[in-house]
């Protein structure tokens, strides 16, 4: 009897020490290696971009004057039209996957910051900040649309 409970437990030793690492290994690198569009695919319900609500959190100050302004926009407020267009410019910048920029070298001036936020409607939230100086082309069309939304 003895000797059945020890090999019990060296068998569950085993399977949480070897087998259970290996797994979740698998299961994370299945998913880690996907698209910005397939991750965001993965949020939909139905895999259709039109039906992942998001709520955006857009900030800018600075320039000449130093201006600050902010605008949040919900998909469900704007036409589907506009939120079929943010949605895309959203995928196309692969914001989910894109850290902030660092900030631009002493002696930059009159530039803009920007800091937006993302949430999605199953609570995935994700947040970048930006300039002028240091923004990576990826996120022109997306921060052209949101100062857009600002000045109206």
């Amino acid at each position: 009897m003895k000797k059945k409970n020890n090999l019990i437990l060296i068998m569950l030793f085993f399977s949480i020490t070897f087998l259970f690492p290996v797994l979740c290994k698998n299961i994370i690198n299945a998913n880690y290696g996907k698209s910005n569009k397939e991750f965001i695919n993965l949020l939909s319900k139905d895999n259709d971009i039109g039906t992942n609500e998001m709520q955006i959190y857009f900030k800018m100050n600075g320039g000449i004057i130093g201006i600050t302004k902010s605008i949040t926009i919900d998909t469900n407020s704007i036409s589907q039209q506009e939120a079929a267009r943010l949605k895309d410019l959203v995928i196309n910048s692969d914001f989910f996957n894109s850290p902030s920029d660092p900030p631009p070298k002493g002696g930059s001036a009159d530039y803009f910051k920007y800091n937006i936020t993302i949430q999605t409607d199953n609570k995935i939230r994700h947040s970048i900040s930006t300039n002028d100086v240091t923004m990576s082309h990826q996120f022109v069309p997306l921060i052209d649309f949101l100062r857009q939304k600002i000045q109206e």
